[in-house]
């Protein structure tokens, strides 16, 4: 009876250390998402948002109402800015053309010019479309005002998930990153250069040169000491006493 409950006890205290060998470390796993963590590198996430605006032309007409006119003001004042892409979409399918498709496209350009006047002066000019699928441009006697835009969406960051007190792998901090990232983010002008960048264009000389020319000939100052001298506290005091000392020279003169 003894030797079984013993052979009982044993078995038992067995299975809790094959257990306990086999149960996941935490401190493991922990420096396992800490590692993929890593591995994912802080960077900036760029998405394009469009906005649309459904203008409606009278029959036959190529002007807009002064009521569209002033909507689409109000659309374009609110919604476009520098760098956006701007599409203008006509439907061809007017019912005053009666099918004729010459007639189709210059009542479509006339439109068109009609929009593009009301738009802003951008860097890029608008894109024209000439939609034969009433779904671009919406029903008949219609158009469609298209602007698009990249934007940054930074990282999540400041990133301090990792501690530092118990870090035993000489890892990099979570944080690593986070300032590149989020400052080319805010510091970036056209957020599409993120995406396809830009053509790099030659050199302007004529531009180079001028500066050169003007740096020779003294049109630039060629130090800064006459302006740090004026700009300072400390000069302004110094030219005062100057002067006080030159009216003492002047009385002593006399």
């Amino acid at each position: 009876m003894q030797y079984a409950t013993t052979t009982g006890w044993f078995l038992i205290v067995a299975a809790m250390i094959v257990g306990t060998g086999c149960a996941p470390d935490a401190a493991n796993d922990q420096d396992v998402a800490r590692s993929l963590q890593l591995d994912a590198p802080k960077k900036n996430q760029v998405a394009f948002t469009t906005w649309t605006r459904d203008i409606h032309f009278a029959r036959g007409a190529a002007t807009l109402s002064p009521e569209e006119t002033r909507a689409l003001e109000k659309f374009i004042a609110a919604t476009i800015r520098p760098g956006d892409e701007v599409t203008i979409a006509v439907s061809q399918a007017d019912a005053s053309a009666k099918g004729n498709p010459s007639v189709q496209s210059a009542l479509a350009a006339r439109r068109e010019a009609s929009i593009a006047g009301l738009l802003p002066k951008l860097p890029q000019s608008p894109v024209f479309e000439l939609a034969n699928d009433t779904t671009l441009a919406g029903p008949r006697d219609a158009a469609t005002l298209r602007v698009g835009r990249y934007a940054v969406i930074p990282p999540k960051c400041p990133d301090w998930t990792k501690p530092e007190a118990d870090d035993f792998t000489n890892s990099p901090s979570s944080n690593f990153g986070c300032a590149d990232a989020m400052n080319i983010g805010m510091m970036v002008a056209d957020p599409a250069d993120l995406v396809r960048g830009q053509q790099a264009g030659g050199a302007d000389a004529a531009f180079a040169a001028r500066g050169v020319e003007q740096y020779r000939s003294g049109a630039i100052s060629k130090s800064l000491a006459a302006l740090s001298d004026t700009s300072t506290p400390g000069a302004g005091g110094g030219q005062g006493g100057g002067g006080q000392g030159g009216g003492s020279g002047g009385g002593g003169g006399s």
